[in-house]
């Protein structure tokens, strides 16, 4: 459960310590995309070699719901209720409450990249609406999404690709979490955003070592080619 701590006349809520060491696993080894073993920190034949890098894939929750047609400023009122990474180098994820979205984002930028699904346009706001200066143009990041969006011309959401690779689902949705939040059920608003972040990582790996991910549109099932092996703009492997 997370802990109210008083902190400068405010109650500050620290998300519960969900660290957990990953099963570095070699190549070939398990059937590769275990989606409960990567809740756990599996790194499948797409991830083994980032081992040791300081590459953070990371999510976070809102304590507000989004309106359609919302801009960036409208974002950034949404506020933080959750966030949580996964980092290559040490193999752990890692969650931030509410009040620790400073926190969250000096990981960020002691990465040498960061990899999410649509946080240039979600998540980044947020934290820019938390953090005072934050400017997410100064991190080097691999946004899912947008990458996507450049490959089959509109914004594919989470659940299709999930559902076509890997005959999976997201545990819950954004308004779900948005009902955790306001119930304070922290453990299972840490789950459903530490889930996210498995799930995300997963589809990374599989897209860097396959070079495709699947996309269920409309009923069908479409094979998208990606090229993950490095950062927009980068000419190599990762650093």
């Amino acid at each position: 459960m997370l802990q109210a701590v008083p902190q400068r006349g405010t109650v500050r809520r620290s998300a519960p310590d969900v660290r957990r060491e990953a099963a570095f696993a070699p190549p070939g080894s398990m059937a590769s995309y275990d989606l409960e073993a990567y809740r756990r920190g599996h790194l499948g034949p797409g991830g083994t070699d980032l081992r040791g890098r300081r590459i953070v894939v990371f999510d976070l929750e809102t304590r507000r719901a989004i309106g359609a047609g919302s801009d960036r400023a409208e974002i950034a009122e949404l506020g933080m209720s959750v966030g949580v990474t996964f980092s290559y180098r040490d193999g752990l994820y890692r969650t931030y409450g509410e009040n620790e979205a400073e926190d969250l984002v000096a990981e960020l930028i002691a990465a040498s990249g960061v990899i999410g699904y649509n946080v240039i346009g979600f998540d980044y706001p947020v934290l820019a609406g938390e953090v005072p200066g934050f400017d997410a143009r100064a991190l080097r990041t691999l946004d899912l999404m947008v990458e996507l969006q450049k490959a089959v011309g509109f914004r594919p959401r989470l659940n299709h690709l999930l559902a076509a690779t890997f005959h999976a689902a997201k545990s819950g949705n954004g308004l779900e979490a948005i009902a955790l939040y306001r119930d304070m059920q922290w453990d299972k608003l840490v789950s459903y955003c530490l889930d996210d972040v498995a799930l995300t990582r997963a589809l990374f790996e599989y897209g860097r070592e396959t070079g495709t991910v699947a996309l269920e549109v409309e009923g069908a099932v479409r094979t998208v080619s990606v090229d993950w092996k490095a950062f927009p703009g980068d000419k190599g492997l990762f650093d």
